[in-house]
């Protein structure tokens, strides 16, 4: 027979394995609350572990943006289910601060209010997504995604390449451009 002293070893050896009181409790065949009981006050945090939400809640961020920053910054999480995401104490301050540096505009570098994730303002989103603002590979990528579109649409193409030669030459000889596109 195992001792209470036994018990409450293994339960927090399972526990510092990240499982929940449930699964603990299915384990030793006891209810998810005497299991709670047993580990007293203890809370994820003391065995050094973070849930996903605790990120969340704390950069004001969503899911969506929790596993993308995971993904670029190559985080492993401790232990990963359906519903939670645990995280070491290294990998919960690297991303505290991941989202702590990238909350600027990316156009005017003013912080970010709450839920706006790249720009500050409409203004500075519309500013930033112009052509002029993409880098060389998104450039490239553009650039090849229209002569494709030409060459499956080369009506459509001409059509375009036509009004856009008619608005040059209007602006270069003074002429508004509704009257040369009539």
């Amino acid at each position: 027979m195992i001792t209470s002293e036994e018990l409450k070893n293994h339960i927090d050896d399972l526990r510092f394995q990240g499982l929940s009181f449930q699964e603990i409790g299915d384990r030793v065949n006891l209810s998810r609350e005497r299991v709670r009981q047993i580990n007293g006050a203890k809370s994820l945090h003391s065995y050094g572990l973070w849930f996903g939400n605790d990120v969340i809640r704390r950069c004001g961020i969503d899911h969506k943006h929790l596993k993308n920053a995971i993904n670029l910054l190559g985080i492993v999480p401790y232990r990963e289910t359906k519903a939670k995401i645990l995280f070491n104490m290294a990998d919960y301050i690297m991303l505290v601060n991941h989202f702590s540096v990238s909350k600027t505009c990316r156009m005017c570098g003013s912080p970010l209010p709450p839920k706006k994730w790249i720009y500050c303002s409409r203004e500075c989103a519309i500013e930033g997504n112009k052509y002029k603002h993409r880098s060389p590979d998104q450039r490239k990528k553009h650039s090849e995604y229209v002569k494709n579109w030409q060459r499956q649409n080369p009506e459509k193409a001409k059509e375009i390449n036509d009004r856009s030669n008619d608005k040059r030459r209007a602006k270069k000889q003074g002429q508004s451009v509704k009257d040369i596109i009539k």
